[in-house]
This record gives C-alpha cells, structure tokens and sequence, in this order.
C-alpha cells in the first residue's frame, strides 16, 4: 500500500512505521483524535469516518494547517516567487540566515516557515525558547520531490474529513468520546534529547499526566493508541515499562537510521513499540 509522505520532517514521524502500525488499528473507526499530530503523517493516512488532527506547538499545527488547506496552484507560485526575490538555493548560507532571522523570525508565517524548512539542514523544524525558528542551513531545496509532497498531501487532506486543532492533548473531553473512536499519541520520548523534548518542553510531570490521562480513557471503554520506546539506546524506559504492564504491548521492528540524534552509537539497541487497549 502506497502512503503519503508529509512534506515536514519533524521529530518523531512515523512514516517508516506505518506498515506495522496502521494495521494493529482497528478495521472500523468513527472517530481517529491525534493528540500529538507532528508532521501529519499518521493522521494523512488512516482510514476513518473523521480525523481530529491536533498539535500543541502552534507553529507545526499552523504548517500542517496550512499545507492540507491551502490552493496548491497559488501557493506553488507564490512559493517560486519568494524563493527567487531571496535568492534561496542549495548552501546559499548568507541569503538562508537572512531569510530566517529578518524575515521569517521578524514576521513568522506557516508558508515563510515551510520555504524554510525546505532548506534547512536535514529539512528539519527546530526552535529556540524564545520561539524563533534556529535550524542551520542545509545543502537542500525546494526540490520536485518536496514539492510532490506538498501536492500529494494537500489533495489527500482534501479528500478526507479532517480537523485540525491546537490544544494540549489533556484538553479532550472524554465523556464525549465513543466506544467506537481511537485516540493515538505519540508524545516526546521522555528518554531521548531531541530537539522536541529540549527546553523543557517535556517533563517527567507531563509524561504522569499522559498516562493518568491514558488510564482514563480505558476507563471510559474508549480505545487508544500510544507509540513509545521501551528501550533507548541500550537503557530501558522503567517509567513506561512498568505503567504499561497492563496493557498490549506490541514490539515493532524499526531502526533510526535517518536522524544522526538516534545514531550517535549503532550498536546501541532502540526498541519502539505500540502500546494498546485492544
């Protein structure tokens, strides 16, 4: 099966493990709620009467937003004609430090911020505290496999019955939830240091109140997803391994071989899995 690849290369896509994940889903969903939607990809590609795609950091929810949304005719040319005015190409490091920090950080928007991405290093997103766009300038571009993506992603969104919200993934109202509904998550690895759980951005208290949230939803009969890492580069993940003891667990077989912050040791073993209530 052919999935659609989100045009953002944001921490923790799940692009690679959607042939293992997808199908552990259950075959009927009304309702699919991605409380920690990232780049988009699992939400682009389930299959569900309505998908609630909801992410809490406002500048990737207002991307993908604006990815799925807009006119993919005016945006492409609007995307050239900016790429030109600025000069942006492979390592034209002057012009994409110029672009990043007096124009997109002065005046940030979703389209400025995907122009940028485009030529970031690894086509990656990455903040600072003071939520300014800090991501170094890449030998990439604006490339006709990017912009497939982009085409490929907009016209799937438009095919589909999906909303996109900005909360915080306890912010869902459980009592409105139904037995036939899935909520997936997949939050911050609380043991890694990538740039999503740097700055405080997660914490031990969050990942608490995530799995209080979790119990929760069971609770209620309502189904739910969570993807994590039981082990880490070798360490084991006590926290989640001991909440988890109750639920599914299931092993997938997956190795970070894109993102050198996973590879600093090759040897070092990572195991994700998918964590379930049926």
């Amino acid at each position: 099966m052919k999935y659609i690849k989100s045009p953002l290369n944001y921490t923790g896509n799940k692009y690679n493990l959607l042939s293992q994940i997808l199908p552990l889903f259950p075959q009927k969903i009304n309702t699919f709620y991605d409380l920690f939607g990232g780049s988009g990809t699992v939400a682009i590609n389930v299959s569900a009467n309505r998908i609630i795609y909801n992410e809490y950091n406002k500048f990737i929810y207002e991307l993908v937003k604006y990815i799925a949304t807009c006119n993919i005719d005016i945006e492409l040319k609007e995307i050239d004609n900016i790429i030109k005015q600025y000069k942006l190409g492979k390592n034209t490091k002057d012009e994409y430090y110029y672009f990043r920090d007096s124009v997109y950080n002065i005046n940030p928007n979703p389209r400025m911020l995907f122009i940028l991405s485009c030529f970031s290093l690894n086509y990656s997103i990455r903040f600072n505290n003071q939520g300014k766009f800090n991501q170094s300038c890449g030998n990439r571009s604006f490339s006709d496999n990017m912009k497939k993506r982009f085409i490929e992603f907009n016209k799937k969104a438009k095919s589909i019955n999906i909303k996109f919200t900005n909360h915080s993934f306890n912010e869902i109202e459980i009592d409105k939830l139904k037995s036939d509904d899935l909520v997936y998550l997949d939050p911050p690895y609380l043991p890694t240091v990538i740039s999503y759980t740097e700055n405080g951005g997660w914490t031990v208290e969050k990942e608490q109140q995530m799995y209080e949230f979790i119990d929760n939803l069971n609770n209620n009969n309502i189904k739910f997803a969570l993807s994590n890492v039981s082990i880490y580069r070798n360490k084991i993940n006590y926290m989640l391994n001991n909440w988890s003891k109750k639920y599914i667990i299931h092993n997938l077989d997956y190795t970070y071989k894109n993102n050198n912050i996973w590879q600093k040791d090759n040897s070092a073993k990572t195991q994700e899995v998918l964590i379930t209530n049926f």
